[in-house]
């Protein structure tokens, strides 16, 4: 006996007869439904070759930055990690992180030179 059918037979014993005959016999209708067939799991492919490299991107240009600041568009990017950044044609003076292609750019080259990622961006405020 499974579970489903003991939670179903302690429920049916709890029922006063009489007063909820239809509910009874509704219990008692899927204890006789025949179990349902599960699907057999098929087994993992083996792993044989090596892991697929990374794909290098492409290196952003200052012609890049060029056509961004063309669009005239702000991006905003919401990150668990980071925050809300925006990324700008130009500084607009507002209360938050703003972030310039050619700071993109330079983000870039730097993790591609020292093969490492970003780990921290913050603001230099004087004092």
């Amino acid at each position: 006996m499974n579970l489903k059918e003991k939670i179903i037979k302690s429920r049916i014993a709890r029922l006063s007869p009489g007063s909820e005959d239809s509910l009874i016999q509704r219990l008692e209708s899927e204890l006789s439904r025949p179990p349902v067939a599960v699907p057999p799991v098929k087994e993992a492919l083996e792993i044989t070759g090596p892991p697929p490299k990374k794909e290098k991107r492409p290196t952003l240009t200052e012609a890049d930055d060029e056509d961004f600041r063309a669009l005239n568009v702000e991006v905003h990017i919401r990150s668990k990690k980071h925050g809300d950044i925006f990324i700008v044609p130009r500084r607009t003076g507002a209360p938050r992180f703003e972030i310039l292609p050619e700071e993109i750019r330079m983000l870039s080259l730097a993790g591609a030179t020292f093969d490492a990622k970003v780990a921290e961006v913050r603001y230099n405020v004087p004092a």
